[in-house]
């Protein structure tokens, strides 16, 4: 659902031209890099997937 509605705002943003909205659009990027850098910072790499680790 996160990625639908960034996707959508995202383009909603980047899709109308002018120099403001290049702005917006960068700040909209920065915080959902900075959103996924705090997912992985709370809950760790090896937590997110709900399968074991394959080990060959």
């Amino acid at each position: 659902m996160m990625v639908i509605l960034w996707h959508g705002t995202f383009n909603l943003f980047t899709a109308t031209s002018g120099q403001a909205t290049a702005s917006i659009a960068s700040i909209i990027s920065t915080l959902v890099m900075v959103f996924v850098i705090i997912i992985l910072v709370i809950f760790k790499p090896t937590t997110l997937s709900d399968q074991e680790k394959q080990v060959a």
